[in-house]
Formats: C-alpha cells, structure tokens, sequence
C-alpha cells in the first residue's frame, strides 16, 4: 500500500508493527448535541449533511484483526488478535480532526479498560440499539 499523506515519524524504539486483516469502518450518524456532551473542552462535533437532508455528526466503530502483532524492540513473536477502536469526527484547533474515548477515561466497550458500564457505555449501547430499531422496526 502506499501512502501520500503526512510522512510517518522516524521509528522508536517502543513502536509497534503488525498486518490488518479484515479491516472495516462502521459509521453511525448521531444527534450533535449528544456527542457534544461527552467531547473534552476544545473539541465540537464535525456536523455533516446527509441524502436525506438531515444533519447529524459522525461516530464510528473500526474494527480489524491484528496478524504478527510484535513490538520493534521485541523479537517478533507473532501475536494475532481481533480490536475494535471507535472514534468521532469534530473540529478543533480550527480544523477537523478525530477524536478517541480515549480520554472518556475507562469505558466497557474498550476491553479491560472498565469493570462497570459507565455513561459512555450507556450512550453508546442506547444509539446502536435505536439505530437498529428505526431500520428493522422493533
């Protein structure tokens, strides 16, 4: 694959490598002003138009299986495993950018990062499933 974009930084010592298979991006279009409430302060909602007219911001789930997973200070042993980021589209700094739960601190749908379901969780859970209904009609 090759890549155009923004040149990628010398490696260090602590970078990973691995292979992505299976690699997708789910994207679910959400009310504004809900996201909004869960982004730090400096970040907004990206707000986008859609076919049907409507306006709503943007989250996501990517998910992908990891092949020879192996930190470069390592010697390679080849760790394969599934993961599953999630990341919403705002503005900050003037410009777009993409913003993980990463700083929503310890969420469930993050594995291992939370030993309850947290307000995150609940948002998260209570979207997909009216995204579900409002498309299945149930």
């Amino acid at each position: 694959m090759a890549f155009n974009g923004t040149p990628r930084p010398s490696p260090r010592w602590y970078h990973a490598r691995t292979e992505l298979d299976d690699f997708a991006i789910v994207s679910y279009r959400v009310p504004t002003g809900a996201l909004a409430r869960l982004l730090p302060e400096g970040f907004a909602p990206a707000e986008f138009t859609f076919e049907d007219g409507g306006n709503g911001a943007l989250v996501s789930a990517v998910a992908f299986r990891d092949r020879d997973f192996h930190f470069r200070f390592l010697p390679p042993v080849a760790i394969g495993c599934g993961q599953i980021n999630y990341r919403a589209y705002v503005t900050t700094a003037g410009g777009p950018g993409v913003w993980t739960p990463t700083g929503v601190g310890g969420f469930l749908l993050k594995a291992g990062s939370a030993s309850q379901i947290t307000e995150f969780d609940k948002w998260m859970f209570r979207d997909w499933w009216r995204h579900l209904k409002s498309r299945y009609g149930r």
